[in-house]
């Protein structure tokens, strides 16, 4: 949760925070020359709200260096896992923040932003906190801390579903997800790659699309989503397509056994929907609509010969 301090808990933003109040503690100590009046603190805005000035991102690696909760002994390895991991990028943390430089101080605003970052990826840690000013104003504190992006996943079932995923969740330091991967399903290889980013175009859109190659011919899928960006949020959506040809196993009676059998399937499906968010912050109503198609094609008439 946010919370209003007077000392941040990191050397770099105590300096920060330091700079910022120094100026007008300096003139605060400073005598007036005669007939010269005294500079005033910035006024509240026509709401009566003071406002946020300035927002000091300090966005570190997967591993904070000098922490005492690490083990000092492997401050090699921690330094060589920093460097091959790309640090998030300060552009793509402040995207995510419901609130900008000038704007009306809401508490609120600070631990929605809180919520937002914590719920991504590509972040293990997120804290915000302001620092108030001697001019009435509020300098804001992000303080982040990565997650290892970077992983390789073996899945193995009885029969049903196994293969191996490369995944990078924060490619370049942008929050963009990229994945390959191989599986093997019903005694068939399907292998493609993925790629999303929670923010398209330098938008809040979250868009992820998918291509692989099946053995009777692809299956490609894309989504669009508008998600809720804090309580104050009233509009979310979403809208995804979805064309998937495979075979669907079957089993028929064959002598003293069954024998296994494979039927080509085209699957095509298309939903659309959209939610509206009612009443006030701690007591909010969902109203929602979807539209959903869904179509199977056979290429033959019947599953029997």
């Amino acid at each position: 949760m946010p919370r209003s301090r007077i000392i941040p808990p990191r050397p770099a933003l105590l300096a920060a925070a330091i700079a910022a109040c120094l100026p007008g503690v300096l003139r605060a100590q400073q005598p007036t020359p005669a007939g010269t009046a005294a500079p005033a603190p910035i006024a509240p805005d026509s709401t009566g709200c003071p406002r946020i000035g300035n927002i000091f991102v300090d966005n570190n690696s997967v591993f904070v260096v000098g922490d005492p909760g690490l083990d000092r002994r492997f401050t090699g390895l921690y330094r060589l896992a920093n460097r091959l991991h790309s640090r998030t990028r300060e552009s793509v943390i402040r995207r995510e923040l419901l609130f900008r430089e000038g704007q009306c101080y809401r508490p609120y605003l600070l631990e929605d932003s809180e919520r937002i970052l914590r719920s991504t990826g590509y972040l293990a840690d997120a804290d915000v906190f302001s620092v108030r000013q001697p001019n009435g104003t509020y300098d804001v504190i992000v303080e982040t801390r990565d997650e290892w992006s970077t992983r390789i996943e073996a899945s193995a079932g009885s029969g049903e579903v196994s293969g191996v995923e490369l995944r990078e969740d924060n490619l370049m330091g942008r929050g963009i997800r990229v994945a390959a991967f191989l599986r093997e399903q019903q005694g068939e290889r399907v292998y493609g790659a993925r790629v999303g980013t929670p923010q398209l175009f330098g938008t809040h859109l979250d868009a992820e699309a998918s291509l692989a190659r099946t053995p009777i011919g692809i299956a490609a899928a894309e989504r669009l989503a508008w998600p809720f960006r804090g309580e104050a949020a009233k509009w979310a959506g979403r809208e995804a397509l979805l064309r998937d040809e495979r075979n669907f196993e079957y089993f028929v009676p064959q002598g003293d056994g069954l024998e296994r059998r494979l039927f080509p399937v085209e699957r095509t499906a298309f939903d659309l929907g959209v939610v509206r968010r009612l009443g006030r912050r701690g007591r909010l109503t969902l109203l929602g609509m979807t539209v959903a198609e869904e179509r199977r094609g056979f290429t033959q008439n019947t599953l029997t010969p």
